[in-house]
């Protein structure tokens, strides 16, 4: 905190880097650079002065963990409060401050906050903080404080410029992972921030991004909600070809099942389900039993970058040790039983659709869950045991673990084979329970997931019939829920996600950037106003990434869609894109990284490139050739690639597999009257107005619309 009587105040953020600058003028000026390193859990600040300003930097230690919560004044609090911290300031610019941690029963911990300032001359210094906690990545009696002293000290010691420029270093190398460019210049520019934001907000050896991530705001939603909001928020990751910013999913599952929480959840209520793991829809509830199906959606989000990656090690250490206690639940929940009546086929008990009412018999969420989740795991167990695809060569560690999670394949595959299929209706889709409509309107959108994310119905290889329910269950989610005014920003993307993938291309188009343009929820800097669109006399203001994460996996979906070995390039082409789009580096499921072009409708060129080797591929894409037309160019040279058509009569657009295809190898595919040296990867044409639209410019409509409702919350943020 910047305790300073000012006058004049601005501020700049730049996204490339992620530092922040601001000016503050009043008996003199100070300037301030600032930015959290990308390497380090180290935020630098430094600080320069002209004149008579003498600024000060103090610490003030919040003195409970739901300060957030309790500020927002919206729910009460019924935890207690964290102990005082307890600081010290062993010289002049150094600050140390512990804080134990009010925890449940059987855990302890504390944060320490450590500031170190150093003054280079007169008029400038530079400021280091850290913050350290016992309770992360494990729980462990080394004292915070010593953490955090380390942390510093490593920083600290290393040239000044030297530790900037490898946080430059980081970055430089994160922009180029992937690539993409299109028509529509404020559409691509949300994308990238949103790129921004999650590299902003998640490192592979760090916990799991929460609600907020690292923007601190009073709001009612402190802590992890698992009944969409962290989903969504890993969704666009895998596709973007940054796997290592979705590692710590991994890691806090498989530690959340090594101590013992995620089986508490179902022996808090039943402790003869041995072997079974559930999750409530919110971390502030962990501990109070939970729902079947928020822990297997989480979960296939790990299944998804496991797939993206496709290494042995990500499946058997990480997802199996999570999806085996996901699906056996399933094992002690579903019955024969039928409303009282024994049928041939396992039904869940009575519930509902979480958040959403409809209650009944085989509600879709959790039905849905079990299909995927079983089938999941039995093929992943298959795969393991007769050593294919990521398995081929897999170690003998990975061999093991593998072996030791699969021990419940019988059981997964006799539930599976038995368990009753997803209740649908001929006009509506798919049910919200069995014998109970999609009726009420409802803002979030589980009965949605066996379409999107988990692909039951309506991908490449989907029947036509399988197509017709999910056509007809967004159909039904949109006019039931959007008619009765009950869709929020994070409704939309599932929408725009089914549109693509049925072949609705304005539609995809279109929910996409409604919520885009949607001036009083989407601020400014492109986060999600979640929550009452006016902020009250509180001074909340509910920011929430999830939705807008989602909102670019979105923008992914009609670039590229996967499923296992199968890859939909340019799958539907709004008119916002079809005069040229183009993306390079994207990742496919199976470990695959693709690039290509489109113009005017049709792609020019598609480039593949197999990481781990996984055949066969199939392809499908706009080529505006017939595929025996198309030519091939490999990387190496020698490389024995050909492709051949590939029948079905639900794609879209020319379909065709890829054979020999090796692990380390690159095919570029192209149509003849492109000349392969002559593609290059560049930025398309885009809007001249739109240039620079998103930030906080008083002369944009957007600012200034929001500014009118909200502009408390934006007046000299960048």
């Amino acid at each position: 905190m910047l305790r300073e009587t000012k006058q004049y105040t601005s501020a700049r953020t730049s996204i490339i880097w992620r530092r922040g600058f601001a000016y503050i003028q009043s008996r003199g000026s100070v300037s301030l650079r600032l930015y959290t390193h990308a390497l380090f859990d180290v935020t630098v600040v430094d600080a320069n002065v002209t004149g008579n300003e003498k600024p000060k930097f103090v610490f003030e230690a919040l003195t409970k963990c739901v300060d957030r919560w309790d500020v927002a004044g919206l729910v009460p609090c019924t935890l207690r409060p964290n102990p005082p911290a307890n600081c010290t300031y062993p010289s002049e610019g150094e600050t140390i401050c512990k804080q134990d941690m009010d925890t449940r029963e059987g855990d302890s911990g504390a944060f320490a906050t450590m500031i170190t300032t150093k003054f280079r001359d007169s008029s400038s210094q530079t400021l280091y903080v850290t913050t350290a906690s016992s309770l992360f990545p494990h729980n462990t009696s080394l004292n915070p404080i010593v953490i955090a002293k380390s942390t510093l000290q490593e920083a600290t010691l290393r040239n000044y410029n030297t530790f900037l420029e490898m946080h430059h270093g980081w970055w430089n190398k994160f922009w180029p992972t992937s690539f993409i460019s299109i028509p529509s210049t404020y559409v691509e520019g949300f994308y990238y921030i949103e790129m921004y934001k999650i590299a902003s907000s998640s490192r592979e050896d760090g916990p799991m991004k929460d609600e907020i991530g690292p923007w601190y705001v009073d709001t009612e939603w402190p802590g992890y909600w698992y009944d969409l909001n962290s989903e969504l928020t890993y969704w666009p990751i895998g596709a973007s070809n940054r796997l290592a910013l979705g590692e710590n999913l991994g890691k806090a599952l498989r530690m959340n099942v090594d101590n013992g929480h995620l089986a508490s959840n179902v022996a808090v209520s039943h402790p003869d389900w041995v072997g079974s793991m559930s999750i409530g829809a919110s971390s502030n509830a962990m501990h109070v039993g939970g729902q079947p199906g928020c822990l297997v959606w989480i979960t296939s989000n790990l299944w998804a970058l496991c797939e993206y990656e496709y290494n042995a090690t990500c499946y058997t250490h990480y997802l199996l040790p999570v999806l085996r206690g996901a699906v056996s639940i399933f094992e002690q929940e579903l019955s024969f039983n039928l409303n009282g009546t024994n049928t041939t086929q396992l039904h869940m008990p009575v519930s509902s659709l979480p958040n959403c009412g409809g209650s009944g018999w085989d509600n879709s969420f959790d039905i849905g869950a079990a299909h995927w989740g079983l089938k999941t795991y039995i093929d992943v167990c298959e795969d393991i045991e007769t050593q294919q695809g990521a398995f081929v060569g897999m170690s003998e560690n990975d061999g093991k673990e593998g072996k030791e999670y699969c021990n419940f394949t019988d059981k997964a595959r006799w539930t599976y084979e038995r368990l009753v299929p997803i209740q649908t209706d001929p006009k509506t889709g798919i049910n919200a329970a069995w014998k109970v409509p999609f009726v009420q309107p409802c803002r979030h959108f589980d009965h949605l997931l066996p379409v999107v994310p988990w692909q039951l119905f309506a991908f490449i290889d989907g029947n036509s019939s399988a197509q017709d329910v999910a056509r007809n269950t967004v159909d039904q989610f949109y006019n039931i829920t959007w008619g009765g005014s009950a869709e929020c920003t994070f409704s939309y993307p599932p929408v725009s996600q089914i549109s693509a993938s049925i072949g609705r291309a304005e539609a995809a188009w279109g929910n996409m950037t409604r919520v885009i343009d949607w001036v009083t929820s989407i601020m400014p800097n492109t986060m999600d106003n979640e929550g009452d669109p006016v902020p009250s006399a509180r001074q909340i203001l509910n920011i929430d990434p999830c939705a807008t994460a989602a909102l670019a996996d979105s923008l992914q979906f009609m670039m590229l869609q996967s499923y296992h070995s199968i890859l939909q390039i340019f799958p539907v082409i709004p008119m916002a894109m079809q005069d040229n789009s183009v993306f390079y580096r994207l990742r496919g499921m199976r470990g695959f990284l693709v690039s290509a072009e489109m113009k005017t409708k049709s792609v020019l060129w598609v480039q593949l490139e197999s990481l781990a080797g996984a055949e066969p591929l199939v392809v499908s894409a706009p080529f505006n050739v017939s595929i025996s037309d198309l030519h091939l160019k490999t990387v190496p040279n020698d490389a024995q690639v050909h492709i051949a058509t590939y029948n079905n009569t639900n794609s879209r657009h020319p379909t065709f597999q890829v054979f020999g295809l090796k692990k380390g190898s690159t095919v570029l595919i192209y149509d003849p009257k492109i000349i392969p040296e002559d593609i290059m990867i560049k930025e398309v044409p885009g809007n001249a107005s739109q240039f620079n639209y998103w930030g906080y410019h008083m002369d944009s409509e957007r600012s200034r619309a929001f500014a009118s409702c909200c502009g408390p919350f934006i007046n000299g943020s960048s």
